[in-house]
């Protein structure tokens, strides 16, 4: 897996009940993985674009969040207060 840039995402630091947004310039389907820090996967999804993630069920704390397209691999970490 390579690192890279697939898309923006913000904000990384997000009140309980607010979305998170996934934006990519790409026309290209893309998948969406969301991690609890013990490595559970939560959500696992694809997108083209554009993808909200609502953090409205979600306990408070830290998860990782990984686009994949192809071999590239982006991680962001996102923290929900």
């Amino acid at each position: 897996e390579n690192t890279s840039k697939l898309a923006d995402v913000y904000p990384n630091n997000v009140k309980k009940g607010d979305l998170i947004h996934i934006q990519t310039q790409s026309n290209q389907k893309m998948d969406l993985e969301f991690y609890q820090l013990s490595g559970q996967l939560i959500i696992s999804d694809t997108f083209v674009n554009h993808y909200n993630l609502s953090s409205k069920k979600l306990m408070p704390g830290m998860y990782i969040l990984k686009i994949k397209y192809d071999d590239l691999v982006q991680t962001n970490k996102v923290i929900i207060r």
